[in-house]
Order: C-alpha cells, then sequence, then structure tokens
C-alpha cells in the first residue's frame, strides 16, 4: 500500500491538513465553524486529533459543544428540530479532504504513476465507466476505544427483559450503539475472512475501498471480489449501521419505562450521533425528557472544558484543577463522535 500512489496522494493531503488544524486553523473562525457544521470529527480523525495534542482537541471539542448547544436552544421542539441540532449537515472535514484527494486522483490516471493496490485498482477501473459512490479512502488507525470512567453502581431493581438488561450493563461502560456495531463489524470481518465453504453458495460480498483493503488477500481462489459492484453499499457497513440502528431502536423503547429513564441519568448515556437515531424513534411524550437527558449531557461536558482552559490560566494558577481533567478531552470527543467511523454512510447517500 506504501507503494500505491492514491495512498500516497491520501495520506498527504491527510497531513496537511492536520498539520494546518494544529498550526492554525483550530483557532480559525471558518475552520471551526465547518467541523461545528459536521457536528466534529468522525471517530477515527478524532482519535488522530487526540493522539496528536489533547490540549486543542480539548478547545475544539469545547466550540462543538457550544454550537450543539446553540442550535437546541433554537431549535422548536419537535421531532425535525431536535434532530437537525444533533445531525451533521455536512461531512467531516477531515474525511472530505480525503476524499478530494481521492477523486482527485480518479478522474485522471495520466496525473498518477506507479502501480496501484489492489482496492484502488478495482476503484479506478470503475471510475473510467461510471462515477464511483466510494464509502470511504484508505484509512489507517482505529475509531476512539470508550473513555476510562469509573462504572457507576449496578441498578437495584431486575429489568424486566433479557435485551435490556444487556442494553443497560452496555450502557454503564460505553454507548451501546457504538459497541453493537462495533461488535457486529467484527463478526462480519471474521465472516468475510472465512470465505466460501465447500459447495456453499455464495454471492460476492459488496466492499467500499477502505473494506476491501482492511480485508485483504481471501482465503480461497474461489472468493473473488469485482469492481463492478464497487459502488454499491459496502456489506461491511451495511451491517455495522443496521446493528446500531436496531439497538438505538431498542433504546427508544426501553427509554419509555419510567424505571429506565430514571435509571439513565446515573451513566454517560449514548454518543450524539446515536442520540439522533434515538431521537427519529422515540414516541413524541418522551421526545422532551430525552432532549433534555442529552443537553444536561452535552452543557456539563461544555462546562467542564470551560472549567479546565479557565484554571489554566495565570490569574487562576492557584485552583486546583478538575477531577479526571486528563481525560477530559477523551470523554468530550467520545460523547461528540462515539466509536464507530461516521463518514462511510454520509459519503453514500
Amino acid at each position: 500500500m506504501d507503494d500505491c500512489p492514491i495512498c500516497r496522494s491520501i495520506t498527504e493531503r491527510s497531513a496537511l491538513y492536520e498539520r494546518w488544524l494544529h498550526a492554525e486553523n483550530h483557532g480559525d473562525s471558518a475552520s471551526l465553524q465547518a467541523i461545528a457544521a459536521a457536528r466534529g470529527f468522525c471517530s477515527i480523525h478524532a482519535r488522530r486529533l487526540l493522539d496528536r495534542d489533547s490540549d486543542i482537541a480539548g478547545a475544539i471539542a469545547s466550540f462543538v459543544l457550544q454550537m450543539i448547544c446553540a442550535h437546541l436552544d433554537r431549535q422548536q421542539r419537535d421531532r425535525r428540530g431536535y434532530r437537525d441540532a444533533l445531525e451533521p449537515s455536512r461531512l467531516c472535514s477531515w474525511c472530505a479532504t480525503e476524499f478530494e484527494a481521492l477523486d482527485y486522483a480518479l478522474s485522471d490516471r495520466k496525473r498518477i504513476s506507479g502501480t496501484l493496490c489492489a482496492p484502488h485498482a478495482r476503484a479506478a477501473m470503475v471510475a473510467e465507466r461510471q462515477p464511483l459512490h466510494i464509502g470511504s479512502p484508505l484509512l489507517a488507525g482505529a475509531s476512539l476505544a470508550p473513555p476510562v470512567v469509573a462504572a457507576p453502581a449496578a441498578a437495584s431493581h431486575a429489568w424486566w427483559s433479557q435485551v435490556v438488561r444487556e442494553l443497560w450493563e452496555t450502557l454503564r461502560r460505553s454507548c451501546a450503539a457504538c459497541d453493537a456495531a462495533r461488535e457486529a463489524g467484527e463478526q462480519r470481518e471474521e465472516f468475510l475472512r472465512g470465505g466460501p465453504r465447500s459447495h456453499e453458495h455464495w454471492e460476492i460480498p459488496t466492499l467500499c475501498v477502505a473494506h476491501d483493503a482492511a480485508l485483504g488477500k481471501p482465503r480461497t481462489d474461489a472468493y473473488v471480489r469485482t469492481p463492478d459492484r464497487i459502488d454499491r453499499e459496502c456489506d461491511w457497513c451495511s451491517v455495522m449501521y443496521r446493528a446500531a440502528e436496531r439497538t438505538a431502536r431498542l433504546f427508544a423503547t426501553a427509554f419509555c419505562d419510567p424505571n429506565f429513564r430514571l435509571a439513565y441519568a446515573s451513566v454517560p448515556g449514548l454518543c450524539l450521533p446515536h442520540c439522533a437515531a434515538v431521537m427519529h424513534q422515540l414516541p413524541e411524550a418522551e421526545r422532551d425528557a430525552f432532549c433534555t437527558a442529552v443537553r444536561v449531557r452535552v452543557d456539563a461536558m461544555a462546562w467542564e472544558l470551560e472549567e479546565r482552559a479557565a484554571r489554566r490560566s495565570w490569574q487562576l494558577r492557584d485552583q486546583r484543577s478538575l477531577s479526571q481533567a486528563e481525560t477530559l478531552s477523551h470523554r468530550a470527543w467520545w460523547l461528540i463522535s462515539g466509536g464507530v467511523f461516521r463518514a462511510q454512510k454520509s459519503a453514500t447517500r
């Protein structure tokens, strides 16, 4: 992959975006507005941001959360209004930069020279015949992991359903929808890596460029992926999104129970992207209560970020730092981005 000119082009453009973001653009109003319009970065780029400089990551997270709070204040309290406040109106800015590099490279093969990696070679073959709707460029790195926080005490009562009990146990440590998507993705990867068994009929899977690269060489020669299907919905991505959506549906059902709603106040809860998914599925009578729970989490996290920044100033140098201040930026970006790469779905719509 290192010798592939398209991979190099994407890597170089991504590194340039990262360098300018940390050098100047983290304080530029237009750049921050674009990031806020995307409701932050996807979880992969949020992790890269945190790995580079957690202080700058915290400052950007503070701006994004303040913008979400402002949108929640302005929106009418109805189904569409709440979702407009939580859902992105544009693609992750970092992802968009990488998409532009990919589109530029694929639009004219004369601009690039060298041997392409297998996924980009297949993408180039399709690009010669029809417009591409690629799920994602080739990206390295993993999504955000759940923040390390002390687990709250277990509920004192038994839930009325085994699946609701499992949902609650997951919520005590991370976003349940992210967790479901991650588990579904791992299972689909294991399934696809095995390839078709002998005498088994298996339709050739459709994979986005990123998952085509992640899968690598199949185990059997009979398992072939063709470029003709690369512009359709990825079989790996789709199972992850379905798992997240179904978990959001279960959460919306459980939230109607007053006991569950009361217990939910004691856990970190869902990430904001999956809060938007839940908002779409909640009955109207429960929507205000859930929006209040979301608003409290967003406001509290924004307050923590502002207070940490204030106590680092010269005027307040004698004030003790906040508890768990070392994980604050990570917790903020987990709330904003969750642990599932969001760019793929947006790019294929």
